[in-house]
């Protein structure tokens, strides 16, 4: 019996490694994009196939999507180490819809999609109990900008498309963001800038127990979406406070953190407006839809998680 084939965009990111590394341990045969040599050396030495292209241009590695019987979208315009403002947001939108269509274009009736987006499509929920899936969205950050491209995927799920969208929290991890506000800062004995004012309350993950729910969504039936839907949460079990993570990653590295207090006005000059609504909204989500499916969260909360990945990586 020949391997599960899984098409993965985006598989050298943050995420996407992960998810590679979850396909590849399962036993299947992981064909990833790469967009340039680096990016085929980093393909192969997570034990995976690269395959030329790229994302915003199609061509032959199309045809390499309509041959697998799952594709994974864990693609995103880039947009690391910018400032986030409503302009940057609006290229990424553009960008983002290209992306998507060259893709799932290119999908095989009868295969499986799963589609990773960011949780801020749902955005704010305000501080209390955690809310689920069945939400009325209230879009923050990213949230008006990716809005668009998770509807075009709703209406092609509709249309018969066998597509399972993932909403990851704030994925952790040395890596991405935590790395450059929180882990960079504290390894060089730097302070740590946090938003002036109460701390607000996110909903994170770690970046394995992503990888590892991306690859149990790709492997479940079609008929276990019927109770759950086809739109998921990817987060732990306990939301924190942003202040909250800083102080334990600050433990997990002993060190000791300083911190600098920065006003509104000045986030949103250094991180942008749309970083800056991150910081300043509560987004507390729940997992019960993921876990009644099965899976199983090897970290189910930040705090022992945190520690376990940087001890990973020192």
């Amino acid at each position: 019996m020949s391997a599960t084939t899984t098409f993965v965009a985006g598989g050298t990111g943050f995420i996407g490694r992960a998810v590679v590394s979850e396909l590849h341990a399962a036993g299947d045969r992981v064909q990833v994009l790469a967009r340039s040599d680096d990016s085929a050396r980093a393909v192969r030495a997570l034990g995976a196939e690269p395959v030329a292209g790229d994302l915003s241009a199609p061509g032959a590695w199309q045809e390499q999507v309509r041959a697998a019987d799952r594709v994974v979208h864990a693609a995103q315009p880039s947009t690391f180490g910018s400032r986030l403002t409503p302009r940057a947001a609006r290229r990424y939108q553009a960008e983002r819809l290209a992306q998507d269509d060259a893709l799932l274009d290119a999908v095989a009736p009868g295969a499986r999609v799963v589609y990773i987006s960011g949780n801020s499509y749902f955005g704010e929920t305000g501080p209390g109990a955690k809310r689920d899936e069945s939400m009325k969205p209230n879009p923050t950050g990213f949230g008006p900008y990716v809005t668009e491209a998770v509807e075009a995927v709703r209406l092609r799920i509709e249309e018969g498309l066998d597509a399972v969208i993932a909403f990851p929290g704030a994925v952790y991890g040395d890596g991405a963001w935590l790395k450059q506000y929180a882990l960079d800062p504290l390894r060089s004995g730097k302070p740590v800038g946090e938003l002036a004012g109460p701390s607000h309350a996110t909903s994170p993950v770690a970046v394995t127990d992503v990888g590892r729910a991306v690859a149990f969504l790709a492997a479940q039936p079609a008929t276990s979406f019927e109770a759950t839907g086809r739109l998921l949460f990817v987060v732990d079990d306990e939301p924190v406070t942003f202040h909250q993570i800083n102080e334990l990653a600050a433990q997990a590295l002993g060190v000791q953190a300083r911190y600098r207090a920065v006003p509104a006005p000045l986030m949103r000059l250094f991180a942008g407006q749309i970083g800056y609504e991150y910081l300043a909204t509560d987004a507390l989500y729940a997992n019960a839809r993921l876990t009644s499916l099965g899976f199983r969260f090897e970290h189910p909360t930040v705090r022992e998680g945190l520690p376990a990945l940087l001890s990973a990586t020192a």
